[in-house]
């Protein structure tokens, strides 16, 4: 048997992931890695996003971006997804995902259901935030 000491309450995880309402929101990323799908061919940077004002503060949603798929529209929609999230975070030269950490920006959330037909948050667009 392994021994274990982990502060669960301490360590912040990828599984609370909340539902809001379509609209706008403040939010910065937290939490980022990439990840290479069960079957191996699959590459997929995820985000992890805490909203930062209004009712939903505190509200986290995960956006997953494809990097490398065996069919080209989801690497095209991801390459889409990846320079409209530079753009918002005012990155010109991306190195890594943790460069896109704690920089407010505006994202615009739509509602759809998952294929467990559970509904989920879904990020569609990503704005910069004026100062």
């Amino acid at each position: 048997m392994a021994e274990l000491k982990v502060k669960v309450h301490e360590t912040e995880s990828w599984n609370c992931v909340d539902v809001v309402p379509d609209g706008e929101y403040t939010a910065v990323v937290i939490k980022s890695d990439v990840r290479l799908s069960r079957s191996r061919k699959s590459r997929c940077m995820r985000l992890l996003l805490k909203i930062t004002e209004g009712e939903f503060s505190g509200y986290r949603l995960l956006d997953c971006t494809y990097l490398m798929h065996s069919q080209p529209a989801p690497v095209l929609h991801g390459r889409r997804k990846l320079a409209a999230l530079c753009v918002a975070t005012g990155i010109n030269a991306l190195g890594d995902s943790s460069q896109f950490h704690d920089i407010p920006i505006r994202i615009i959330v739509r509602n759809r259901y998952d294929r467990n037909g559970k509904p989920a948050s879904e990020i569609r667009e990503w704005e910069r935030i004026e100062a």
